[in-house]
C-alpha cells in the first residue's frame, strides 16, 4: 500500500480581501494535508481550527504534512 494523496495547497483571496492559504481535499479518501488557513473538503471551506484536532502530523514530511483518513461529518 503507498502513500495516501497529497493535497494541493493553493494561494487565494486578492490584494483587497487578504491572501490566505487552502489546502484542497478533492475525495473523501485518505490524505496528507499541509498546513494551511483554510481546508477546502470536496465543495465546503472550512477554517484549518475546525478539522486540526483530527488530524496527526505524517512523520518524514518537511514541510510538515497531517494525516486525514475521512471528511468529517455533521
Amino acid at each position: 500500500m503507498g502513500l495516501p494523496r497529497l493535497a494541493e495547497l493553493q494561494l487565494v483571496g486578492s490584494g483587497e480581501q487578504g491572501w490566505r492559504t487552502r489546502a484542497v481535499w478533492e475525495r473523501d479518501e485518505p490524505t496528507l494535508l499541509p498546513t494551511a488557513d483554510e481546508v477546502q473538503v470536496g465543495a465546503d471551506i472550512c477554517n484549518w481550527a475546525e478539522l486540526s484536532a483530527h488530524l496527526t502530523v505524517a512523520p518524514g514530511f518537511d514541510p510538515a504534512r497531517w494525516t486525514a483518513t475521512a471528511w468529517p461529518h455533521g
